[in-house]
């Protein structure tokens, strides 16, 4: 995991993408793709949204401008600003002619539980201390892919304005693996889990209570 220096309060949120095809042979190695502020180092080929925080809101498609509380802070309200983030994700897929991912209460848990996780112990990966995978945590979730199914799974923090729903989908449509996971056309549920805080330790913990720490969880049942 590369080393990740906290967020300035105007930054792009901080993401990370991983998808796994099942049944996977043992040991093998799930792709990721990183985006992190100037300085900070990411996998090679990781890309990071153009532009500030105020470009990226403006250029949000239109869209995206059609989902309600698309630019509501998630700390005033997680669950609608959940419900934010599966419209604009939604949206999305329907402009390319995809079905719309509907929510799965297994994969809710999975991801409301790794986020909350994330905060708690301070750690920004799809695997969790203890070598724990993404798919082991849906797994026990209880969510059942089936036989050659695909999991998927979307990360993203930020603090203050990346935080936003509208500014964090945006980021993931514009990096190539996180844009993959949300356009892929097996996937057919998802689980959204926010959680206030973020999942580093900040120098501000005012500009640390102004963030969020996102999952999504894809399934292709």
């Amino acid at each position: 995991m590369p080393s990740i220096r906290p967020l300035p309060r105007c930054a792009p949120a901080l993401l990370l993408a991983a998808f796994l095809l099942l049944p996977a042979p043992a040991g093998a190695t799930v792709p990721t793709g990183a985006t992190a502020p100037a300085g900070a180092t990411a996998p090679a080929g990781a890309t990071a949204p153009a532009g500030p925080v105020g470009a990226a809101v403006a250029a949000a498609s239109a869209a995206q401008r059609e989902c309600a509380d698309a630019r509501l802070s998630p700390i005033d309200d997680p669950e609608r600003a959940t419900a934010a983030v599966l419209c604009l994700l939604n949206r999305e897929r329907t402009a390319r002619g995809l079905p719309s991912l509907r929510s799965d209460p297994a994969l809710v848990r999975a991801a409301r539980g790794h986020s909350g996780d994330m905060v708690r112990r301070r750690f920004f990966s799809h695997t969790s201390p203890g070598e724990i995978t993404f798919a082991d945590r849906i797994r026990r979730a209880r969510y059942s892919p089936g036989t050659a199914a695909k999991l998927g799974e979307n990360l993203a923090w930020g603090m203050g304005d990346p935080a936003l729903p509208i500014v964090v989908v945006r980021g993931w449509m514009h990096s190539p693996e996180h844009r993959a996971n949300v356009l892929d056309r097996r996937f057919r549920a998802i689980g959204i889990g926010i959680a206030r805080g973020v999942p580093v330790a900040t120098a501000s913990s005012a500009a640390a209570r102004s963030g969020a720490t996102y999952t999504t969880d894809f399934g292709s049942r």
